[in-house]
């Protein structure tokens, strides 16, 4: 977020005021935008979302290729996603 310009707003070290109004400025626009500690912080988040996510793929991959589908399986797995779909109000 950009600071604000112009006669109307002005700013001080801990509030901003706007049309008359002075309100505190947020923890995170008074440290800064982007401090080290939180962009570490949401990578590591990131990444341990993205390591679960690839986990679970893992998971149901090998499921499958321990037990492949049959042709009767997959006659039923069409069969549901047929009644699926025309149950839908679409």
């Amino acid at each position: 977020m950009a600071p604000p310009t112009g006669a109307s707003e002005r700013i001080s070290a801990g509030s901003v005021q706007r049309g008359g109004v002075v309100r505190p400025r947020p923890a995170r626009v008074r440290r800064g935008r982007h401090q080290p500690e939180d962009v570490i912080r949401q990578a590591v988040g990131w990444y341990d979302d993205a390591l679960k996510r690839h986990q679970v793929g893992k998971a149901i991959e090998d499921h499958y290729l321990r037990h492949p589908q049959t042709g009767a399986d997959h006659a039923q797995a069409m069969a549901n996603a047929i009644a699926l779909t025309e149950a839908e109000s679409w």
